[in-house]
């Protein structure tokens, strides 16, 4: 279970589900969640939508989720 901003993570996985629809034109986009890294109680890693589109460029995801 992870606790946070319940409202925060709807708006991102909305957007990343919206984008990954959008720029993937074949293949697939699925939505699971799989914990990647634990750092320690309040600091993890999650996969939540896996696409066969074009992705996010490795300098970017910053910029994504700038909040």
């Amino acid at each position: 279970m992870l606790i946070g901003n319940k409202i925060l993570l709807h708006r991102i996985l909305l957007n990343l589900l919206s984008n990954a629809i959008k720029f993937t034109n074949e293949g697939s986009v699925s939505i699971h969640s799989e914990l990647i890294e634990k750092v320690n109680m309040h600091h993890v890693t999650i996969e939540i939508i896996e696409d066969t589109g074009i992705g996010i460029p490795n300098n970017k995801p910053e910029e994504v989720f700038e909040y």
